[in-house]
């Protein structure tokens, strides 16, 4: 959606940060957790994630898999802020060099 309002264009941008940094951090931790059941532990991996839809309904109660759980999820938001942060500088930018030759044309345009 394209839109001429400036405060909009900054609202619709912070929603798409927040909306790929949220889906960077549920797929890495994602990934942790099945790197965990399957080469740490070594146990079956649907094993893994019936543990993980019992800690999120809140049955489960076994410790450790609420600390791996824990950790899954803190290595999953730690990796979507150093990923996330390194696109976010470049569509930035990105950004920048398109308003600046946008700019250019138009100075250029009214000579």
């Amino acid at each position: 959606m394209r839109t001429q309002d400036a405060f909009l264009r900054h609202l619709l941008g912070s929603l798409d940060r927040a909306v790929v940094w949220t889906v960077l951090a549920v797929v890495l931790s994602a990934l942790v957790w099945t790197a965990v059941w399957d080469r740490g532990l070594g146990l079956p991996v649907l094993d893994g994630w019936s543990v993980l839809g019992l800690a999120m309904l809140g049955r489960e109660t076994d410790r450790t898999a609420l600390t791996l759980l824990v950790l899954c999820v803190a290595l999953g938001i730690t990796g979507a802020s150093l990923v996330g942060g390194s696109l976010f500088r470049r569509w930035h930018r990105r950004a920048q060099l398109d308003v600046a030759r946008l700019r250019g044309a138009r100075w250029e345009g009214e000579q």
